[in-house]
């Protein structure tokens, strides 16, 4: 992928540098570990709140208006079915344009990069190996 390496942001994907991704129990085929974090709390959050999960998780309203503010990630969520090992082969899944454009492309664009590629994978967040 061109753009692995080289883009506006710096981003650095190792999951992807690695060829690696993660399936969760459910069937979501997920980019990686910080996308399934959130992933997994979204779907999550109408848990009442004195269940042990909400505690983890943090503040599920905190965590519904920072999804949905994620292009990305809405892009993802609204196709979820689409990259699900139950539904469609995994070689399909990771050749379907969120994958393989939507993604990376967003690493050319600092107003549509998430929140978990600008903590975890670029010059300076918590990856960083410099």
């Amino acid at each position: 992928m061109s753009l692995l390496n080289k883009n506006k942001c710096g981003v650095v994907c190792e999951w992807m540098e690695k060829n690696r991704t993660i399936i969760n129990p459910d069937g979501q085929v997920i980019p990686c570990c910080y996308f399934a974090n959130i992933l997994y709390a979204y779907d999550k959050f109408d848990v009442p709140s004195d269940n042990t999960i909400t505690a983890q998780i943090g503040d599920k309203h905190q965590i519904v208006k920072d999804f949905k503010q994620e292009s990305i990630l809405m892009e993802y969520w609204n196709n979820k079915d689409k990259y699900n090992i139950h539904k469609n082969p995994l070689i399909d899944i990771l050749n379907e344009d969120w994958f393989t454009k939507t993604l990376p492309e967003s690493w050319d664009d600092s107003d549509r990069l998430t929140k978990q590629c600008r903590l975890n994978c670029m010059p300076g967040g918590r990856n960083d190996k410099k």
